[in-house]
């Protein structure tokens, strides 16, 4: 299956507007020695902002995420860009067989 790889989240971004210019989040795969290698970022919006209609980045639809959900937050739309490592399943989907969080080491934070 593989990972998501870990997410680096750009608060000030979060909200309706979706710019292909300005994602929400940097997507990083850990390596053993310390060190993240950027590999793809995510376009995030909340669903509460888009009633009657599913939000779309050049096209592409985003995948809806409802509530409850493992990351404890309101039900968001996402879409994942495998930017910077080739992913089997397709440019935009959300796992990367490629990718693992093996040796990730880190907490996570909140802010």
């Amino acid at each position: 299956r593989g990972a998501m790889g870990v997410h680096l989240i750009i608060m000030s971004l979060l909200g309706k507007e979706i710019n292909g210019q300005a994602p929400e989040a940097l997507i990083y795969e850990p390596s053993s020695d310390g060190r993240m290698r950027l590999v793809g970022v995510e376009f995030i919006t909340f669903a509460s902002d888009w009633v009657s209609e599913v939000p779309t980045l050049d096209g592409h639809l985003l995948h809806l995420t409802g509530a409850p959900n493992r990351y404890g937050i309101p039900a968001f739309y996402a879409l994942h860009v495998w930017a910077w490592r080739t992913n089997p399943s397709g440019v935009f989907a959300d796992w990367n067989s490629k990718v693992s969080c093996d040796d990730f080491t880190g907490v996570a934070a909140k802010s």
